[in-house]
């Protein structure tokens, strides 16, 4: 029963997630906008708009709408046998058809998100009163969009424009810097944002779009006279590396910063085909897909190493019982072992197999994932070819020099 509320609350948020419009319908000339921003901001503001979460308010404002009912049919039964005035049964009627949609409309109203205006000097998030604005320099960071779920993505940011962030509540700042932390941005460290999902825009083509305006806008920093003057603290997050590597030769990396070069993990020739891998968390079923460059040649002899390990694992488990069996029906002269020893090829062949698919992977596999942590955004890394470790961190502009254990 469990399974089915978790499959139908997933089903709810798929639904609502096919609401999301693509960038190019929300904003105007998007094209124009990336190639001459300056231009199209300052012929005025971009908004672009909530979120609506149309298929969960229908579901919760239906079954507020039920209990409410449910419990004034019980109320009237309840009352002693005295009939209310016509007036009075009419309007208690039109209330009750009522009900649905008005829980439907409040649902939407509470479960609303929030705006974001993009302006010459940068980005303004507007969610239940509160205001943060961010300069264009803040997104002027090297990295992508990072998506551990579907209500809330992290993004690279410049350590140098924290400060310039300012959270406003009924035109005045509460809060600045790395202390600015509200429901749709909050710094986890100096050099990343955590920005909530609110917006009718894809996640993902949001935040390429920040970064891509941060590049082309925000070069230089804000004039910090206004935060000289004003003693409201700032405030100082962690500075976090983009790299971290063990001595085991794993190697952690953030998930807004990796940025694999053209050049295959396993023989390390150029190429521009991937081989998705898959890395789960310590805990739970989070799991992250990741696509690292593996050259078609080496994909094929992956494959053919994974199918010969299969072979061999099948052949051994199915032929060793089989022939076992049959020599000893041969010396025993009994026929009867021959069968046990063929129901016992059965069952070795499908172990065989078992055990020659994950021999198979490990002999197959070109690069590892593992510790993989949605809360943080950062997964392991291990490259069987260790060597490749520096054209990773080379693509990531981290020296391997400040790659620490």
């Amino acid at each position: 029963m469990e399974w089915l509320v978790i499959a139908f609350l997933n089903f709810i948020k798929w639904l609502d997630r096919q609401f999301q419009k693509p960038l190019f319908k929300v904003v105007p000339d998007l094209d124009r906008l990336l190639r001459e921003p300056a231009a199209v901001l300052a012929e005025g503001p971009l908004m672009i708009g909530p979120r609506k979460s149309y298929a969960m308010a229908t579901t919760l404002g239906l079954v507020v709408a039920f209990l409410l009912g449910c419990g004034s049919v019980i109320w009237i039964i309840d009352k002693p046998a005295v009939k209310p005035p016509p007036h009075i049964r009419a309007l208690l009627g039109l209330c009750i058809l009522g009900l649905p949609l008005a829980s439907i409309l409040l649902m939407l109203r509470l479960l609303r998100g929030g705006s974001m205006v993009l302006t010459a000097d940068g980005v303004e998030l507007t969610y239940r009163g509160t205001v943060v604005r961010c300069p264009w320099a803040l997104f002027n960071a090297v990295g992508q969009p990072f998506l551990p779920g579907p209500r809330r993505f992290l993004l690279p940011v410049a350590p140098a424009a924290v400060p310039f962030v300012e959270a406003r509540r009924q035109d005045m700042v509460v809060a600045r810097g790395a202390l600015v932390r509200t429901a749709q941005l909050w710094f986890p460290s100096a050099n990343e944002a955590e920005l909530k999902a609110l917006y009718e825009v894809n996640s993902r083509e949001l935040g390429g779009l920040l970064l891509a305006l941060g590049y082309l806008l925000g070069a230089d920093l804000p004039d910090a006279t206004p935060i000289a003057l004003d003693p409201l603290p700032v405030g100082e997050a962690p500075m976090v590396s983009p790299v971290t590597r063990r001595k085991d030769g794993w190697v952690t990396v953030r998930l807004t910063r990796l940025a694999f070069p053209a050049v295959c993990c396993d023989c390390e020739r150029p190429t521009s085909a991937t081989h998705r891998v898959r890395g789960n968390a310590t805990f739970g079923d989070d799991h992250v897909l990741i696509d690292v460059p593996v050259c078609r040649m080496c994909q094929a002899i992956n494959r053919r190493t994974l199918r010969r390990a299969v072979a061999w694992g099948a052949g051994v488990g199915f032929g060793g019982p089989l022939v076992l069996g049959f020599l000893l029906s041969l010396l025993a002269r009994r026929p009867p072992i021959f069968v046990v020893g063929l129901f016992l090829a059965l069952l070795g062949g499908v172990l065989g197999i078992w055990i020659g698919s994950i021999v198979g992977r490990r002999l197959s596999r070109p690069v590892r994932l593992k510790r993989y942590s949605p809360r943080k955004g950062t997964v392991a890394i291990r490259f069987r070819r260790a060597e490749y470790a520096r054209h990773l961190f080379k693509a990531m502009q981290v020296h391997e020099e400040a790659v620490h254990e």
